[in-house]
């Protein structure tokens, strides 16, 4: 922090049992005045290019965490200021540890067409 008094370092990794691909880039130096939505859209963005991984669906919403010093888990709010975020849940070793999953939230259904009953529509 001392070199990047306007920025907060973060350390990115995804929860043990989700099913988002390894990140290839994992320390980021975010603005302190970056919300946690914000970073949470890079993210997100950072995942969809790596060509090599799957990438996330577009019908999956991807959740940012934070450990609370107890090995337990606790979601960040969008609108929470990662300055905020590193103030409260901030490491020892002077890092923001962040942990993301992902969880299917727009699913569809598949219902058949009524031009034909071969065919189908989404809904």
């Amino acid at each position: 922090m001392a070199m990047h008094p306007s920025r907060v370092p973060i350390i990115c990794d995804s929860v043990q049992h989700s099913n988002l691909p390894a990140f290839q880039k994992k320390k980021f130096l975010a603005p302190k005045t970056m919300t946690c939505a914000e970073f949470t859209y890079i993210v997100r963005k950072h995942l969809d290019d790596q060509k090599d991984q799957k990438s996330s669906s577009p019908t999956e919403t991807l959740y940012m965490l934070f450990e609370d010093g107890h090995n337990k888990y606790v979601s960040s709010r969008g609108h929470m200021f990662l300055d905020e975020a590193y103030n409260k849940h901030a490491s020892p070793d002077g890092y923001l540890k962040a942990w993301f999953t992902n969880e299917n939230t727009l699913g569809y259904l598949l219902l058949p067409s009524p031009s034909s009953p071969l065919s189908c529509r989404i809904t």
